[in-house]
C-alpha cells in the first residue's frame, strides 16, 4: 500500500502497478516467475511484509524494467546481513552495471542502520 505521507512505493505497489499494466492474471504472473498464485497475491495485497529475496527476484524476471525499483524496495525493508550481501551479489551480476554504484550505497546504508 502506498505510504500518503511520504508517497514512497512499496513492493506490493509496484507489483500491482506492473501486473495490470501488462494485464497479467496471477495464474499468468505464477507461470512467468514460478512464484505461486497465494504468494503473489499476499505479497501484492500488502500481507507479507518481507519477503523472501528469492521471491522478488523471481518477480524481477517477469518485470525486468523494474528491477532496479524492487531492488530498492527490497533491501530498505530488509535488515539481514547475509541477505544484503546476496542482493549486492545480484546487482553485480546483473546486466545493468549502472546500478552497481547505486545499489551498493544502499546496501551499505541499510547495513549501518542494522549496525547502530
Amino acid at each position: 500500500m502506498v505510504d500518503m505521507l511520504n508517497h514512497n512505493k512499496t513492493i506490493s505497489d509496484i507489483i500491482f502497478q506492473l501486473r495490470k499494466e501488462k494485464n497479467l492474471t496471477y495464474a499468468e504472473l505464477e507461470g512467468l516467475t514460478g512464484v505461486g498464485k497465494p504468494v503473489l497475491q499476499k505479497l501484492e495485497k500488502g500481507s507479507t511484509k518481507r519477503p523472501e529475496f528469492k521471491t522478488v527476484k523471481a518477480i524481477t524476471s517477469a518485470f525486468p524494467e523494474a528491477y532496479q525499483e524492487l531492488i530498492e524496495c527490497y533491501i530498505t525493508i530488509e535488515n539481514r546481513t547475509e541477505v544484503l550481501y546476496e542482493v549486492l551479489q545480484d546487482v553485480l551480476s546483473s546486466e545493468k552495471p549502472s546500478l552497481v554504484p547505486h545499489q551498493t550505497t544502499l546496501i551499505l546504508f541499510c547495513s549501518r542502520k542494522i549496525a547502530a
